[in-house]
């Protein structure tokens, strides 16, 4: 979902990626966080489209010799068929540049391929200036292992957090100001689906976070929408 935190976050597209992340509460346009995430799990963007490819910067922090893998998909319509056109096995793929030309859509996903939990995964993509990007394009999806955790996605004003799940998982929507500092957390319950209208204030901004409670994996998407 186009969410008005995220037209405000385009515009921040206009700028490279160095000055979007050096700027005082500001954060790239499509982006994911996790912790504990364990081997064989994936986490993965929104969409993000582009007429000039996008930008990527990142970490997977794991205590091993071995990389998780950065897995770039495209399509040529928003929840078309994805074709894989980067495998990349780093920890941290600082600011790679990814400049193909042509309209696609873009999801960045990170493929938890090593033997032990990554403890920290952060997903940040941009789009170079003249790209004419378009943010937030459907939902973020992960599949995760047991006690997993992932959030995504920004919502002001009346958002509605959707989502669902294979299995039972706590669903939450942490709530920061326009500065980033966290105000508190809605607890949204433990369930397979949510679909919850936030209540925001007028300088606040939520995000989805959901933790696999269960003891097996869990196959999931979330989303921010406008409330209506």
């Amino acid at each position: 979902m186009f969410t008005h935190r995220k037209r405000l976050a385009a515009a921040a597209g206009a700028l490279t990626l160095g000055a979007v992340l050096g700027l005082t509460g500001a954060t790239p346009a499509t982006a994911g966080d996790g912790r504990n995430i364990s081997p064989g799990s994936t986490v993965c963007t929104d969409l993000v489209r582009s007429d000039r490819g996008i930008y990527i910067y990142g970490y997977a922090t794991v205590a091993t010799t071995a990389s998780p893998i950065w897995s770039v998909r495209t399509s040529a319509t928003a929840g078309g068929p994805e074709t894989e056109i980067l495998r990349l096995p780093t920890q941290e793929p600082i600011s790679t540049n990814l400049s193909w030309s042509g309209t696609l859509f873009y999801r960045v996903c990170v493929v938890q391929a090593t033997t032990v939990t990554a403890r920290g995964v952060k997903i940040r993509v941009n789009v170079p200036p003249i790209g004419n990007p378009v943010y937030g394009v459907g939902p973020h999806t992960a599949t995760l292992g047991a006690g997993g955790s992932f959030c995504g996605e920004f919502g002001v004003a009346q958002a509605r957090a959707t989502g669902t799940s294979t299995v039972p998982v706590r669903w939450t929507a942490p709530v920061q100001n326009g500065d980033g500092e966290h105000l508190r957390t809605i607890d949204l319950g433990t369930s397979t689906a949510v679909n919850r209208v936030l209540s925001l204030g007028a300088d606040e901004i939520a995000s989805v976070c959901v933790q696999n409670t269960a003891t097996s994996t869990a196959t999931l998407s979330f989303d921010l929408v406008a409330a209506g």
